[in-house]
């Protein structure tokens, strides 16, 4: 019976679509709130430095299912609005700004580059929907100060889908997004000194 299921969600997800062409493009919510501090906050904030390293899967724009150990099944038809290894990024700094206190996390632009010391790394190696109905991450985030690596962890992360489709899969990455930023922001609390002010 499982095996049945697994092979229905397959064919589900990778169908093509009866009428030739019919893309269907899939973002992170908008309705997340936007968390990019305001002018007053980044004056007496750290800014921390976010930087993403992704396999190559996730710098092509086509949605992808894990349907074995060893196997990655491309989508013709379904694909993401952006490259994901941008929208993962953007998503990532949105959700631990969320709750930083006393710094924030940019992507840096040179100027930003030059002043902050604070670097945090993520680096993603397994980031996919399965055909066992749940959405895995997996990989390791190294943060960094004054050119000096202060703490580097693995993390892994399985979530059930709820529903069936690539909508859902997103949904399910953006929530296990959060819980990485959630373990991060705990650590950058724990040891970043925050400017005075906050």
């Amino acid at each position: 019976m499982k095996k049945v299921i697994a092979v229905f969600l397959v064919t589900w997800l990778m169908a093509c679509s009866t009428n030739p062409g019919s893309f269907r493009h899939y973002q992170f919510s908008t309705t997340a709130i936007e968390s990019q501090p305001g002018f007053e906050d980044l004056q007496h904030s750290t800014a921390v430095i976010l930087s993403l390293t992704v396999p190559d899967y996730l710098k092509q724009n086509k949605m992808i299912i894990q349907v074995d150990d060893g196997e990655l099944q491309y989508s013709q038809l379904h694909l993401w609005a952006q490259l994901p290894a941008k929208a993962i990024h953007n998503q990532m700094r949105k959700s631990i700004n969320l709750s930083a206190k006393g710094w924030y996390v940019t992507p840096g632009n040179q100027s930003v580059r030059q002043e902050s010391s604070v670097r945090l790394h993520v680096n993603l190696s397994h980031f996919y929907p399965t055909t066992a109905g749940e959405v895995v991450m997996a990989g390791d985030w190294l943060f960094s100060m004054d050119g000096k690596p202060q703490t580097k962890s693995d993390f892994s992360y399985q979530r059930a889908l709820t529903e069936d489709g690539y909508a859902a899969a997103l949904k399910t990455k953006a929530v296990l997004i959060e819980q990485l930023a959630q373990e991060i922001n705990q650590h950058i609390a724990r040891n970043l000194p925050v400017s005075e002010g906050h």
